[in-house]
C-alpha cells in the first residue's frame, strides 16, 4: 500500500483546483507505447500504398470525378422519392469501404511475411530463368508445410511425454478451499476422475463474488454485468442458454453479455446438473492447513459456531479467488476537522450513500467505472483518479450489440500480435469516423450504431465524449510510455454518458497527499470539499491459511501459475487473470490439469525443473499480468498438458460447419471438448452448428482467408532459427519481430 503524507499547507486558503487539464497541455504530453508507433507506421503505409495504387491504376482525374458523382448522389436525397435508393447505395458503399479498411491492413503483413520468399523466387528467375523460380516456388511452399507438420508432431510429442496410464484407477481426498466459480469447476472436474472431495466455503452458498445477499463473499452490485461475453464465460461442456429473455436487464442492454443473476442462475444449474452441491461444506472457515507428509495435508476447519476440527486430506486445492482481500490506497487520516467517508468499492451497494456529496473514486476498472456512472446519477460531483493508462472500449461493438471479444476468434489469436491490434483498431475503434460519417453525412442514421444524443447510454460506442476519453486516459496519459499495450481494458458505455452531463471529472495521475476533506494530485491539482473517497484500486490474493512463508507469495511463482515447487499435493486454480480474455476459461482448463495430476494421468516436472520453468515463463510473461491473453494461456494448457486441444482435421471431417464457426467465430472452451479426456463432441459440434449467432453478419469471408494465410507464415517463421530462439522473448519481440511470429504462452 501507498502511505498518502499529510501536506503542510493550510486547506482554508486552498481553491478548488478540480478542473481537467486543458486539452492543449496534453499534446506536449502526447507519449506512444514504441510498438504502437510502429504499428501505426505500418497502418498508415498501407492506407499510403493503397492511395498511390488506386491513383497509379486510376489516375487523379479519374478519383475526382468519382468524388463528384458521389457528391452528386447526396444532393439527390433531397428528393423524397429518391432518397430510400440513395441510402441504400450509401449503405453498401460505406460498407465496402469499412471491409477493404481490414483488408489493406491485412495485406501489408501479409507482403512482410513474404518478402523473404519473394526475394528468393525473383533472384531464381533473374539468374536462373522462370522454370528454375517456378520450381524454387514449389519447394519454398514444401518447406513450409514440413516446418508447420515437425511443428505439429513436436507439440504433440511433448504432450506424450507427460501423458500415463495408471495402472489402477486412483481415488484420493481432495481439499477445495472456496466455493467460488474455481471451487465449483474444480469441483466437478475432481468428482469426474473419481475423487472424493470436500469444499469449505465460508459463506453460505456456493457463487463467491456472484452471491446477491451474503455480505461475507459479495463484491458485485446487483446491477454488475460482465465484461466478457456468453460465449467466452461459459464451460465447455455446459453452454451458457443465449436466448435471454428480452425483457430482462440484460437482455435490453447487453445480450451478449450476462447480468449477475444471469451467471449466478447459470451456476446453480451447473451445480445441479452435475450433482455437486452436497460436496460443500457451508459457513466453514479454513484457518490452517500442514502438510505432515509428503502425501498429505491437515487442514483445520471452522464453523460459524467455533467449532474447529483437523481433517486429512491428499490433496489441497486452492480456489479462494481475486478478490479475497482489498487493496486500497491508504489516505492519512491526521488532523481530521471535517469527517471524510472514506471506503473500498466491495462495500459498494447503491447509490444512495453519495446523494448531493462531492466524490473522489481511485481506479478506473469495469466495476469502478460502473459504479462511478451510478454515484454520478445522484452526487453533486464525481471525481476519478486514473493513475494508469486505460483503454476504454465499450461493452458493445458497432452498435448491434455484439461483445468486442466476438472477434478474438482462435484464427485470429494464431495470428501474429499486430494482427489482433489491427483487427481492433479497424474494425473496433474505425467504426467511429464511420458511424460519425454514416449519421451525418450519409442520412443513415442509427444504421452502424447509436449515439449518446439518441439517449441510448448502453448502445454507445463512438460518440465524441467516449473519444475524448478514449484518447485523455490512453494515448494522452501521463504513463503512456512504454506500456500503453500492457495497461488496463475497461469496457464501459454509462461512463461517458455521465461525463457528458459534466457531473464527472477525470484526472490522469495519481494522488500525492490529503488534508481534511481536501486531496492534492501528482500534478498539483487540489480537490476540495470532498465528502467522500472510494478506493476502487482492486484487491490481492492472500492465502493466511498456506504454511508460514507463503501467505503472500507471487502468483507468478507457480508453475503456468498452478502448481508451486516448494508445496506439493498442492494446486491453485482462477488466479490466472489475462489482460485480454476471461478468467473463467483459465479456471476450466486448469481444473481439468489439476483432477488429472491428482488421479496420476499426468505428470508434473521435477521441483527444480519446474522452477527453470517458473524463471522461464516469468521472463515472457507480460506487464503486470499473469499472461498477456487468457485464451493463448488456456490453449497452452490445452496441448500441453491436458491434450484436448482440437484436432482440426478431424472436426473438419466431421463438419465443415463446426470447423469454419470454431476458426472464426467467438474463443468458446467448448472447442476442448471435441476430444481428450472427459469431452463431448456432441455437445461440442451443437455449439459450433450455431453459427450465425457467433459471427457477426457483415464479417468477410476474404479477411478469414488472409488471416489464414498470416497465421500460418507466422507459425512458419516462429519455427525457424533465428526466430525460434526468441519466439517467446520480451523487447526484441515486440520491437522488431512480432509481425512475423506467434506469441503463444
Amino acid at each position: 500500500m501507498a502511505k498518502i503524507s499529510t501536506p503542510t499547507f493550510d486547506a482554508s486558503q486552498v481553491k478548488d483546483q478540480s478542473k481537467s487539464l486543458k486539452s492543449s497541455s496534453h499534446l506536449f504530453r502526447f507519449k506512444v507505447h514504441k510498438t504502437w508507433s510502429i504499428f501505426l507506421l505500418y497502418y498508415f503505409a498501407t492506407y499510403g500504398t493503397a492511395f498511390y495504387l488506386i491513383a497509379y491504376f486510376l489516375s487523379i482525374k479519374t478519383l475526382g470525378i468519382c468524388f463528384a458523382i458521389f457528391v452528386g448522389l447526396q444532393c439527390l436525397r433531397l428528393i423524397p422519392g429518391v432518397r430510400k435508393v440513395v441510402q441504400f447505395c450509401n449503405y453498401w458503399i460505406l460498407l465496402w469501404l469499412y471491409r477493404i479498411n481490414y483488408i489493406f491492413t491485412l495485406t501489408i503483413y501479409l507482403g512482410l511475411s513474404i518478402v523473404p520468399f519473394a526475394a528468393v523466387v525473383y533472384t531464381s528467375n533473374y539468374y536462373a530463368g522462370p522454370e528454375i523460380a517456378v520450381g524454387v516456388g514449389i519447394v519454398l511452399c514444401l518447406v513450409v508445410f514440413y516446418v508447420l507438420y515437425r511443428r505439429r508432431n513436436s507439440d504433440a510429442k511433448a504432450f506424450k511425454s507427460k501423458a500415463k496410464t495408471p495402472e489402477k484407477k486412483i481415488k484420493k481426498r481432495v481439499a477445495i478451499i472456496g466455493g467460488g466459480v474455481a471451487g465449483i469447476v474444480a469441483a466437478k472436474e475432481c468428482i469426474q476422475e473419481g475423487h472424493d472431495v470436500v469444499v469449505y466455503e465460508y459463506a453460505g452458498k456456493p457463487g463467491g463474488v456472484w452471491n446477491s445477499d451474503d455480505s461475507r463473499s459479495k463484491r458485485t452490485t446487483g446491477r454488475t454485468l460482465s465484461s466478457s461475453s456468453r460465449y467466452n464465460s461459459f464451460f465447455g461442456d455446459f453452454p451458457m442458454n443465449p436466448n435471454v429473455d428480452a425483457n430482462t436487464y440484460s437482455g435490453k442492454l447487453y445480450p451478449s453479455h450476462y447480468s449477475e443473476n444471469d451467471y449466478r442462475e447459470y451456476l446453480a444449474d451447473y451445480i445441479k446438473e452435475f450433482d455437486i452441491m452436497d460436496n460443500f461444506k457451508f459457513n466453514t472457515k479454513v484457518l490452517g492447513t500442514e502438510q505432515k507428509k509428503k502425501d498429505q495435508w491437515l487442514v483445520t476447519i471452522e464453523n460459524r459456531e467455533g467449532v474447529k476440527e483437523i481433517v486429512e486430506h491428499d490433496y489441497v486445492i486452492v480456489c479462494t479467488g481475486l478478490n479475497h482481500q482489498t487493496n486500497g490506497l491508504d489516505l492519512s487520516e491526521d488532523k481530521v476537522e471535517k469527517a471524510v467517508e472514506m471506503k473500498h468499492s466491495a462495500t459498494y451497494r447503491t447509490n444512495a450513500d453519495y446523494k448531493d456529496k462531492k466524490v473522489v473514486i481511485i481506479g478506473m476498472g469495469e466495476s469502478s467505472s460502473d459504479l462511478a456512472a451510478e454515484i454520478a446519477e445522484v452526487a453533486k460531483e464525481v471525481h476519478i483518479i486514473v493513475r494508469n493508462p486505460v483503454l476504454l472500449l465499450p461493452r458493445n461493438t458497432f452498435g448491434q450489440k455484439i461483445a468486442p471479444d466476438h472477434k478474438l476468434s482462435r484464427l485470429i489469436l494464431t495470428c501474429p500480435q499486430f494482427i489482433r491490434t489491427a483487427k481492433l483498431l479497424s474494425q473496433t475503434a474505425m467504426h467511429g469516423p464511420f458511424n460519425w460519417m454514416a449519421s451525418n453525412l450519409l442520412g443513415l442514421k442509427n444504421v452502424f450504431g447509436s449515439t449518446l444524443s439518441d439517449d441510448k447510454e448502453y448502445d454507445d460506442n463512438w460518440s465524441w465524449g467516449w473519444w475524448k476519453l478514449f484518447y485523455k486516459l490512453g494515448y494522452f496519459h501521463p504513463n503512456a510510455k512504454w506500456g500503453l499495450t500492457r495497461g488496463q481494458v475497461t469496457k464501459t458505455a454509462p461512463i461517458v454518458k455521465a461525463y457528458n452531463k459534466g457531473k464527472l471529472h477525470f484526472h490522469t495521475t495519481s494522488v500525492k497527499n490529503n488534508y481534511d476533506s481536501l486531496i492534492e494530485l501528482e500534478d498539483g491539482t487540489r480537490i476540495d470539499q470532498v465528502d467522500a473517497v472510494v478506493n476502487a484500486t482492486g484487491y490481492k490474493p492472500i492465502f493466511p491459511f498456506l504454511p508460514e512463508s507463503y501467505e503472500l507469495h507471487e502468483i507468478k511463482d507457480r508453475y503456468r501459475m498452478t502448481f508451486h515447487p516448494e508445496l506439493s499435493q498442492m494446486a491453485f486454480i482462477g488466479f490466472c487473470r489475462g489482460a485480454v480474455g476471461s478468467v473463467m476459461q483459465a479456471m476450466e482448463m486448469q481444473a481439468r490439469w489439476v483432477a488429472l495430476i491428482i488421479g496420476e494421468k499426468r505428470v508434473l516436472p521435477q521441483k527444480d525443473e519446474m522452477k527453470v520453468l517458473v524463471e522461464k515463463h516469468k521472463k515472457q510473461m507480460i506487464g503486470k499480468w499473469p499472461t498477456k491473453v487468457t485464451m493463448i494461456f488456456a490453449n497452452a494448457i490445452a496441448r500441453e498438458e491436458v491434450g484436448c486441444e482440437p484436432h482440426l482435421a478431424e472436426v473438419f471431417q466431421k463438419s465443415i460447419r463446426s470447423w469454419y464457426y470454431l476458426m472464426v467465430g467467438p474463443y468458446c472452451m467448448s472447442m476442448y471438448r471435441f476430444r481428450g479426456p472427459n469431452s463431448k463432441p456432441e455437445t461440442a459440434h451443437k455449439v459450433f452448428q450455431k453459427g450465425p449467432e457467433l459471427v457477426w453478419p457483415l464479417e468477410f469471408h476474404l479477411q478469414h482467408i488472409l488471416e489464414f494465410s498470416v497465421a500460418c507464415l507466422a507459425r512458419f517463421w516462429s519455427s525457424i532459427p533465428p526466430f525460434k530462439s526468441i519466439r517467446k522473448t520480451n523487447i526484441i519481440c515486440r520491437t522488431v519481430v512480432t509481425p512475423f511470429i506467434d506469441l503463444e504462452y
